[in-house]
Order: structure tokens, then C-alpha cells, then sequence
């Protein structure tokens, strides 16, 4: 009968032992799916950022290219006005 009551009493301890791991690891998995999501957040924020820095730096681009011509313009009108 002794034998029986401590085989209860260490399976119980087991049980026990087993729903504190099973307890633990839930934590653990709400943590790295918690870490997941923020990690995943950051990835779609910081493309975002590079779209938006990709549209600006294409429009200083074209202001540059549009500088550019306005100088040729303007070089090319002062040397006929010199030749004139």
C-alpha cells in the first residue's frame, strides 16, 4: 500500500513537474512570437522607409537633370549673345 501511495505521490510530482515545463514553454513561445511580430513590424517599417527614400532620391534626380538642362540653356544662350 505504501509502495502505491508513493508511486501516486511521484506521479503527481511528474504531472506537476511537466505542467511547470509546459507552463514555462507557452511563456517562452508567446515571447518569440511576441519578438516575431515586432521583428516583422520593423522589416515592413524599414521597407517603407527605403520605398520613400527610393521616390525622393528619383525626384532629386529629375531636379537635378532639369538644373542640368536649365544650365545648358543658359550657356548656350550667353555664348550666342557672345558671338552675337
Amino acid at each position: 500500500m505504501k509502495q502505491a501511495r508513493d508511486r501516486a505521490s511521484q506521479l503527481a510530482g511528474d504531472k506537476e513537474d511537466r505542467d511547470a515545463k509546459l507552463k514555462k514553454m507557452t511563456e517562452e513561445l508567446r515571447k518569440l512570437k511576441d519578438q516575431l511580430g515586432r521583428q516583422e513590424r520593423l522589416e515592413d517599417e524599414l521597407e517603407r522607409e527605403k520605398a520613400e527614400h527610393a521616390a525622393e532620391l528619383s525626384g532629386l534626380e529629375k531636379q537635378i537633370a532639369q538644373l542640368k538642362d536649365q544650365l545648358n540653356k543658359a550657356r548656350h544662350g550667353l555664348q550666342d549673345q557672345a558671338s552675337s
